[in-house]
């Protein structure tokens, strides 16, 4: 009797399309279904599975395309337009912006001002951490095409690339990304059979100077051990939630709405764990987590490529475990950009086999039919992201008029976009409409829950509406969850003597010494 193991066959012996690794997967599908039903909010859940899902149909396809002369013109045009952008932001647009922001009399204008006031670049990018990634993978595909290449012209023009790849990398005054591309270059010097014992010592003096650059920028910082402080404190609150809610999660997407129930007095805060695994075993829980481990242990043999070895691999597999480095102290591949990037080098590392049979038509419209679906779903989040960013930015001038045009835009393209929604409840109270000030805020807490802003404007509304035991009770929900904004700490401490005021008022009224009325 013919067997055939990976493949189930029907009565008149035409194939049934589920593989047998596809299998494993089911036990993933019913948890998420259960991850689904304990999720805060469902959209939220929905646009981080799409998210997820977008990387994998990515990955998929481009494990059947040769990139190894794609990539070269693709890496040096973004690079040279990224770091260009990066030291136009640093010595103009920085300095041009503080000039132009007025401070302390607007949430979104002193946000913004902390940043711009820390000298560190971002380029198009939402964080100096991420885009000191992005440099670093940028500069070691540089390297790489530096050495492979025998034109004296493109060799001129790598090292310019490279040049402006690590001063862009010094500008962003990350830690992270300095120790990351010292790690980075050492694995690829040894995948690439390049460095020799007798080279390491000035291979390390050159990285290292770098890393005091680092350490000068930012030293006030370092003497405190503040990034490492920070990082801690965010690992213990995503430990204690995952403690929580070991098996089944929060809900995926929702880390952000449900950290602040976390935290400790005296602990660095952070909508983030910055750290990918923990978060996502926060977000899922374990049972997933390990589900997902085991599919893709017994799937190896399935996704490992073949035994040839071509000369761009030991690139690909560098800069993959530079991202995985990255993904240990950051959030890592919920960063759209830095999951572009694993999708590409992994479907390279993972090259699909010459002799791999090759998919239907109807499975092919079909695959093609979900990824088009999900890349425009992901359009449509994006485009609302930026017009969201541009409301923010015009906030901090206060161009209200033009801010509430772009949050409206903003919620067209993703109507459960909970930031623009604050956005038109902060611009509503500027025009003493507490009405919708309210709606507005309702809207968003909906979709996000516990946010620190939210709180804040809460209070606001409560205490024009001269409920000021309810805006006090905003007002310390705000400053417990973000202790380190100077205006929900002075919108707190201000009520809170206030309220002190009142009640020894009104304890001395009725001859009551404030040490009786505090007994």
């Amino acid at each position: 009797m013919e067997t055939l193991p990976t493949d189930l066959k029907r009565n008149n012996g035409s194939s049934i399309t589920m593989k047998k690794n596809g299998w494993y997967l089911l036990p993933a599908v019913f948890f998420l279904l259960i991850n689904f039903a304990v999720s805060y909010d469902k959209y939220l859940f929905l646009s981080r599975l799409n998210y997820f899902f977008f990387f994998v149909l990515l990955f998929v396809i481009l494990r059947r395309v040769n990139l190894e002369r794609l990539l070269p013109p693709i890496i040096g045009g973004i690079s040279f337009i990224l770091y260009s952008y990066g030291i136009i932001q640093k010595f103009i647009l920085f300095p041009l912006y503080i000039k132009q922001i007025q401070a302390g009399d607007n949430l979104y204008s002193q946000t913004l001002l902390i940043r711009l006031q820390t000298g560190r670049i971002y380029s198009i990018f939402p964080l100096p951490t991420l885009y000191a990634i992005i440099c670093v993978a940028l500069i070691l595909f540089s390297f790489h095409y530096f050495l492979n290449t025998r034109d004296t012209g493109k060799k001129a023009f790598w090292i310019i690339i490279l040049v402006m790849g690590l001063f862009n990398l010094v500008l962003t005054q990350s830690f992270g990304g300095i120790f990351i591309l010292l790690a980075g270059g050492l694995i690829y010097l040894i995948t690439a059979e390049i460095l020799k014992f007798k080279y390491l010592a000035p291979v390390l003096m050159v990285l290292s100077l770098f890393i005091f650059l680092t350490i000068a920028l930012r030293f006030s910082e370092v003497r405190a051990f503040e990034p490492i402080k920070f990082r801690f404190s965010n690992w213990a609150q995503c430990v204690r939630l995952i403690g929580d809610k070991p098996l089944w999660g929060t809900g995926l997407g929702s880390y952000e709405t449900e950290a602040a129930s976390y935290f400790k007095p005296r602990e660095a805060r952070s909508i983030y764990a910055h750290n990918f695994f923990l978060q996502f075993a926060a977000e899922t829980g374990l049972v997933i987590s390990l589900v997902l481990v085991l599919f893709l242990i017994f799937s190896w043999n399935k996704w490992k490529p073949s035994k040839a070895i071509y000369k761009e691999k030991n690139i690909y597999i560098t800069v993959f475990s530079v991202l995985l480095l990255y993904n240990a102290i950051d959030i890592g591949f919920y960063f759209f950009s830095a999951g572009i990037i694993a999708a590409v080098v992994l479907s390279q590392i993972f090259r699909k086999r010459e002799d791999s049979s090759k998919p239907g038509w109807i499975s092919g419209i079909v695959f093609l039919s979900l990824f088009i679906f999900s890349s425009l779903f992901i359009g449509g989040e994006s485009i609302s992201d930026n017009y969201q960013n541009e409301a923010d930015f015009l906030m901090s001038g206060k161009n209200f008029s033009e801010a509430d045009s772009s949050y409206r835009n903003s919620l067209k393209f993703n109507p459960f976009n909970y930031r623009s929604y604050i956005g038109l409840a902060y611009i509503s109270l500027e025009n003493s409409n507490l009405t919708d000030g309210s709606k507005y805020l309702e809207k968003a807490r909906n979709i996000a829950g516990n946010s620190a802003t939210i709180d804040f404007l809460q209070s606001k509304v409560e205490y024009y509406r001269q409920h000021f035991l309810s805006s006090f009770y905003y007002a310390e929900a705000a400053y417990q969850k973000h202790r380190l904004n100077d205006q929900y700490k002075s919108w707190y401490l201000y009520l809170k003597n206030s309220l002190d005021t009142l009640i020894k008022k009104s304890e001395s009224a009725k001859g009551v010494s404030p040490q009786e009325g505090g007994r």
